[in-house]
């Protein structure tokens, strides 16, 4: 009868590790699908962003090319710093949208927010130039850091502000288009707040907004897996997110451990998360 028992246990663990291997593989190929659909998405902007470089380097060494003839090298080499300027901001959106589409497992490690932030506006920048939509962020201190992975996270902040921009489609021409990017420090953990000022959500909304193939956009402009995604990423760092309607507007409040400096090592240290 033991060794029976002992057979059914063995068996039953077997199964659930299948079974969470199978989950897990599952997940990661929700999360990439859903890290390429942004892509797409922010495939045109990207494609503006990098064309307005590309002209000026064009006139640039056209230029120089012209000012060696002339034989004005200081002219040239102005020219040519300035090229090097713009080839450094072309290989960072290009790093940043590598990194962005890796696919890779979630690695916890000390993430400084003012960074994360940035990285999140670079890449986001071409959509809200073009919707008109004004950002407003918090200032944040350069030595506050979380637990988490930071591709992951910009992953997530860029679907909760293109959710904010699309949420402010409906707004009167001329009204002003306003997104609020907070960082709220409560000790362990640390709140990362998007508001719009757009619509806001219903009741209804709030309790199907993470559930896939949930969406409130009209046919063809989401499949409703942007949130589900997002709330699976941040789950997997440890970490909480959480909507709700801000008269005006929605937002999403998205809450992760924070990791301390450690003055001796000199290294961050995460606290447990309650």
């Amino acid at each position: 009868m033991a060794h029976e028992r002992a057979q059914a246990i063995e068996g039953l663990e077997r199964r659930i590790a299948e079974r969470t291997a199978e989950l897990t593989a599952a997940n990661d190929v929700a999360v990439q699908t859903g890290k390429l659909a942004l892509l797409g998405q922010m495939a045109a902007g990207i494609s503006h962003e990098l064309s307005q470089p590309l002209a000026a380097l064009q006139t640039l060494a056209d230029n120089a090319a012209e000012l060696l003839k002339r034989n004005d090298p200081d002219s040239a080499s102005s020219n040519l710093q300035l090229i090097g300027g713009l080839c450094t901001r072309m290989g960072t959106i290009v790093g940043e949208l590598k990194a962005f589409a890796r696919k890779e497992p979630a690695r916890l490690q000390p993430v400084p927010l003012e960074q994360v932030i940035a990285s999140t506006l670079m890449l986001i920048e071409p959509i809200r130039h073009a919707s008109r939509t004004r950002i407003e962020t918090s200032t944040v201190d350069t030595d506050l850091a979380i637990l988490g992975d930071g591709i992951r996270l910009e992953q997530v902040l860029v679907n909760l502000l293109r959710n904010a921009m699309d949420a402010m489609e409906v707004m009167e021409a001329g009204a002003e288009r306003l997104i609020e990017l907070r960082v709220l420090n409560h000790g362990d953990t640390v709140t990362l707040s998007v508001r719009d000022h757009g619509p806001g959500l219903s009741k209804d909304a709030r309790a199907h907004l993470f559930e896939p193939f949930f969406t409130t956009k009209p046919s063809g402009k989401g499949l409703g897996l942007g949130l589900s995604l997002s709330q699976a990423i941040v789950r997997e760092m440890g970490g909480q997110i959480t909507a709700s309607h801000a008269e005006p507007g929605a937002q999403f409040d998205l809450t992760m451990r924070r990791a301390y400096l450690d003055n001796t090592s000199g290294r961050f240290e995460p606290p447990p998360f309650d």
